[in-house]
């Protein structure tokens, strides 16, 4: 194992508010085109270098100034001080970068005036388009998502940064996105849930309707056309979709108490929208509209803190008397058990070899070597099923053991009743077992939450150490930036896991490391774009070839050479 030691200290105070000699100056552009962006603000935080010992408390008042930009994107700051300085620009239609070489960009180091300044700002993307039914009339009220895919340990999830409903000429437009891939759907009629009391009718009364589908005519994220957004394009996307008749499913809900009532309709991991609804506040009755023939899950959510669901299957005419009662969210409670002695620095494999590397600081190595290496593991749910799209809510929610105790015990919160994905993380060591009353977590790490039942405590045997794999990756030419994804042989495990590598500086080679391994063989593949990858998916695991085959044992390093990149 490498220990890598810095010692870089960085301290700053904010600038306490004072005028100064200095002034900076520049202009504010289009990324794209290159012209002015006029009347953006600019905005200026100050930071002054201080010694640690000096300073000063009471000046921690930060030094920040406002200005608007000109007609030909100019701006000028005044009666400013020596100082470390960023700048920012904001207009609505643009955003700024966020790499590191463009947030270097924006950071003056401010010794004398400063003129010239280049600001970028990067034009945001619009998807436009029209709503029509099988007889080229405009559909109008339709509510439109733009979805975005992201990998979250392993997992695809997505979300909506923005939906917008069509107008009487069955026209949208999504506006203000960000660069990058996205998925369009048409995902039912626009309303929401209606809450009433007394004998108001229902607001919403149509006798059509269509299945949600996506760009392309596809009723599955897998099956629909994505659409690749460059900074300051408009992409059009038109719909055409076909008009059914619809039904209603009418029913009671039980237990509801005041808040905010979602009813989401699902086929699988798919929304299929159960977007116009009434639900009569005094007597639970509800109305789901808009409902075309098939077989659903119908589920209701109040403020993230009940849940019911059940069966309906709509065919040629209203369903009538579906009962849902909403049950309570449950605390899931569990202990980590560690099943002998924690290690110290010195007891792990490449110990030595990092003290003899460390040559002229091999006393400060000497100083960690009785440090106490505490493991201890991290529980994390992830739901299995689908639910409604929102905005910047993922569609696969994830709850962590937020409340952990000094005997190993903890607890998640505010857990819904539904079926979810066991994610257990380790430091320090590796799990030997992992236990909900009858079920082996590490084999089958599926827990089913009933509805107002918590289910048994989930309860880990940890065993301090564990193996440590080593490795170089030597490609032509070297990315800036791979992953080892380390897929265990034998299912009584965490899963496969993703060890980030990184190029730093050589051009023969990256190097990884990742201690703490369960013993048993392995398979290690290379990947560039190891952000993007779903290795908790069955069939993009059975779709890798050419690993490296590794075997790992307790208390011992193993390195390994891969020499090409699989995906």
């Amino acid at each position: 194992m490498r220990l890598i030691i810095a010692s870089v200290i960085f301290s700053f105070s904010l600038i306490a508010l004072q005028t100064g000699e200095y002034s900076l100056s520049g202009v504010v552009v289009n990324v794209q085109t290159g012209e002015p962006v006029k009347y953006a603000l600019v905005t200026l935080v100050g930071f002054q270098t201080q010694e640690p010992e000096k300073i000063d408390p009471a000046k921690l008042q930060p030094q920040q100034k406002s200005t608007q930009a000109g007609d030909a994107g100019e701006f000028r700051f005044t009666g400013l001080i020596k100082a470390n300085y960023t700048l920012t620009a904001q207009k609505p239609g643009f955003n700024m970068g966020f790499s590191p070489e463009e947030v270097k960009s924006r950071q003056v180091d401010l010794a004398a005036s400063v003129s010239g300044v280049e600001l970028k700002l990067l034009p945001l993307g619009v998807i436009e388009g029209k709503v029509v039914d099988q007889n080229e009339e405009p559909l109008r009220g339709v509510n439109i998502l733009a979805l975005q895919v992201q990998i979250n340990d392993g997992m695809r999830t997505t979300n909506a940064p923005r939906s917008v409903a069509t107008d009487d000429r069955g026209v949208y437009r999504l506006w203000n996105l960000t660069s990058g891939r996205y998925y369009v759907k048409a995902a039912g009629k626009s309303g929401g849930t209606y809450r009433y009391v007394g004998d108001a009718t229902p607001y919403y009364s149509s006798w059509q309707s269509f299945t949600p589908v996506y760009l392309g005519g596809g009723r599955t994220l897998d099956s629909a056309t994505p659409l690749q957004i460059e900074p300051g394009s408009t992409v059009s996307a038109d719909f055409h979709l076909t008009l059914d008749p619809a039904f209603k499913i009418r029913g009671t809900l039980a237990n509801a108490a005041s808040g905010t009532v979602t009813f989401d309709l699902l086929q699988g991991t798919e929304d299929v929208s159960a977007s116009r609804t009434s639900l009569n506040s005094s007597t639970g009755r509800f109305e789901v509209q808009d409902v075309t023939p098939g077989k659903y899950i119908l589920r209701a959510t109040q403020d993230a803190k009940m849940r019911g669901e059940t069966t309906v299957t709509v065919s040629e005419s209203d369903v009538n008397d579906v009962s849902i009662a909403l049950a309570p969210a449950v605390a899931v409670q569990g202990i980590t058990r560690v099943v002998g002695a924690s290690l110290k620095a010195k007891q792990m494999p490449g110990f030595e070899a990092a003290r003899a590397a460390a040559g002229a600081e091999a006393e400060m190595v000497d100083a960690m070597a009785d440090q106490v290496i505490q493991a201890n593991c991290n529980v994390s749910l992830h739901a299995h099923e689908g639910g409604a799209h929102s905005q910047s809510v993922p569609q696969r929610r994830m709850r962590n053991a937020t409340d952990v105790q000094e005997n190993g015990s903890f607890t998640i919160a505010d857990v819904l009743p539904g079926v979810y994905a066991v994610r257990i993380q380790c430091f320090g060591g590796y799990p030997t077992s992992a236990l909900a009353g009858g079920v082996d977590l590490l084999a089958n790490p599926t827990l089913l939450i009933q509805p107002g039942a918590p289910p048994p405590p989930i309860e880990i045997q940890l065993k301090p150490g564990g193996g440590t794999l080593s490795g170089e990756l030597k490609v032509q030419p070297l990315p800036q930036t791979t992953g080892v994804l380390l897929v265990p042989a034998f299912s009584n495990s965490t899963g496969p896991l993703v060890i980030p590598a990184f190029n730093q500086g050589s051009q023969e080679k990256i190097t990884f490391t990742q201690p703490f391994l369960a013993p048993g063989d392995y398979t290690a593949y290379a990947l560039s774009e190891w952000q993007l990858v779903e290795f908790r998916n069955p069939s993009f695991l059975q779709s890798l070839s050419g690993g490296e085959s590794v075997r790992v044992e307790d208390g011992k390093e193993q390195k390994i050479s891969i020499t090409k990149v699989v995906k």
